[in-house]
C-alpha cells in the first residue's frame, strides 16, 4: 500500500512538472512611457504599444518584444513572474525590474539608466501592459 501511494505521488509530481511549458508567449497591449532626461525629471505622456513577451522557464528569462535581449527571471510561481537586472557600466548604471501577474495578465516594468557620479537619471522607460497567452495564427 505504501509503495503504491509513493508511486502515485511520484507520477503526480512528474505530471505537475510537465504541465509547465518551456516557454510562454504573451500578446500584450498597453502603454510605454519613455523619456531621455537632461538632469530634470519630467514624465511624458504614455504611448500605446502591443509587444509580444516570451517567458522562457528553462532559461529563466523574460524577453520583452521591444527590448534587445532577455532579462533574468528572479521568481516564477503559479501567480507571479518577476524579473530584475542591474548592469554597472563604469559611470553608468542600468536597472531593469518588472513583474507579470499570471492571474490577471498585468505586466509592469521599469528601465532606468543613471549617472553614478551625479546620481541623475539619464533615461527612463515604464511599461504598463495587459497580457494574454498568444495563440498561433496558422
Amino acid at each position: 500500500m505504501k509503495t503504491a501511494a509513493a508511486a502515485l505521488l511520484v507520477v503526480a509530481s512528474m505530471t505537475a512538472q510537465a504541465a509547465e511549458p518551456e516557454t510562454l508567449t504573451l500578446a500584450c497591449e498597453g502603454t510605454k512611457t519613455w523619456k531621455i532626461i537632461d538632469g530634470t525629471y519630467q514624465k511624458p505622456a504614455p504611448e500605446p504599444i502591443s509587444p509580444g513577451i516570451i517567458v522562457n522557464f528553462t532559461k529563466r528569462t523574460v524577453q520583452l518584444g521591444t527590448e534587445a535581449y532577455p532579462y533574468p527571471m528572479m521568481t516564477g510561481t503559479e501567480t507571479t513572474i518577476e524579473f530584475y537586472e542591474r548592469i554597472d557600466l563604469g559611470p553608468t548604471v542600468m536597472k531593469t525590474e518588472g513583474s507579470i501577474d499570471r492571474v490577471t495578465g498585468a505586466l509592469s516594468a521599469t528601465f532606468t539608466e543613471w549617472d553614478k557620479t551625479t546620481q541623475h537619471k539619464r533615461n527612463w522607460k515604464e511599461y504598463v501592459l495587459k497580457c494574454r497567452p498568444a495563440q498561433r495564427m496558422f
